[in-house]
C-alpha cells in the first residue's frame, strides 16, 4: 500500500516520506534535509557529497513544529530489492530523526509502521498503522 513514489535516493526517500510523516504523527521533529545531516553524521562511512548538499538545503528549510499527538509505539521497516547501493542504515535514521519525540520505537509491537520498499531505482513509502497486528499483511499467518 504505498502512499508516495520517489526515485530511490536518500534525499528523495526522506522529502516524499516527510508529509505522511507529518500526517501520522501530528508532526515533524526535524526538517527532512536536517534528519539527512544527522543521519549521514552518525554513520561511520557517509558519503560526503550528499552530506554536504544536505548541510546546504537544510540551512534553507524553515523550523518545524513537533506537535501534541498522543504517544504510539512505531516502526521502520526498509527492503531492498536489486538495490544494493541505496544506504539502508542512513534512510533508517533519517526517517527516525523525523518522528516526533514522544513517540517511542518498537520493533517487537509497533502500533504504527513506515514501510519503505525499494526496487531498482524506484522507492516507495507508507505509514501503516496496525502492520504489524495484522501479520505483515500475510493471509497465511493469520
Amino acid at each position: 500500500p504505498m502512499q508516495s513514489v520517489t526515485f530511490a535516493s536518500l534525499s528523495d526517500l526522506v522529502e516524499g516520506a516527510a508529509p505522511l510523516i507529518s500526517q501520522s504523527f501530528g508532526g515533524l521533529r526535524t526538517s527532512p534535509h536536517r534528519a539527512i545531516v544527522e543521519a549521514l553524521e552518525s554513520m561511520k562511512t557517509r558519503d560526503e557529497e550528499l552530506l554536504k548538499t544536505a548541510r546546504e538545503k537544510a540551512a534553507a528549510e524553515s523550523g518545524t513544529e513537533p506537535g501534541s499527538a498522543s504517544s504510539v509505539k512505531y516502526a521502520v521497516r526498509l527492503q531492498r530489492r536489486s538495490a544494493a547501493g541505496f544506504p539502508k542504515d542512513a534512510a533508517v535514521r533519517a526517517l527516525a530523526a523525523l518522528v516526533p519525540p514522544q513517540h517511542t520505537v518498537s520493533l517487537g509491537a509497533p502500533e504504527v509502521t513506515i514501510l519503505v520498499e525499494v526496487f531498482k531505482s524506484l522507492c516507495g513509502v507508507a505509514v501503516v498503522p496496525g502492520y504489524h497486528a495484522m501479520h505483515d499483511f500475510n493471509l497465511h499467518a493469520a
